[in-house]
């Protein structure tokens, strides 16, 4: 139902910006389709972390447990992109794997 990301500020106060794509390949009669993931904005103090929750729409949800049924790999891209106050701004790519 949701794909968790924790982000940590160390050393000042930010802003995390994280989104989520997740690719689908074609089975049977449906397509191969690109799902986004609605991007979610949380501060995060100094020295804190902040655990974000990417919530999947239920047309996402059907895609990826009919896949993941049918043996196929899922990968999820997620994008972090955190910025201070001064403007700063650090974008981090991860891979993530689905599992059954």
């Amino acid at each position: 139902r949701t794909i968790s990301v924790t982000i940590a500020c160390t050393s000042e106060p930010c802003t995390a910006r994280a989104t989520a794509t997740v690719r689908t390949p074609r089975i049977g009669r449906t397509k191969a389709r690109t799902h986004n993931l609605r991007a979610v904005t949380r501060r995060i103090g100094k020295g804190r972390r902040a655990t974000v929750r990417l919530t999947l729409t239920n047309a996402s949800r059907t895609a990826i447990t009919r896949a993941l049924r049918a043996r196929q790999r899922i990968t999820v891209r997620v994008r972090v992109v955190v910025s201070d106050a001064a403007g700063n701004r650090r974008t981090l790519n991860r891979q993530v794997r689905l599992r059954r």
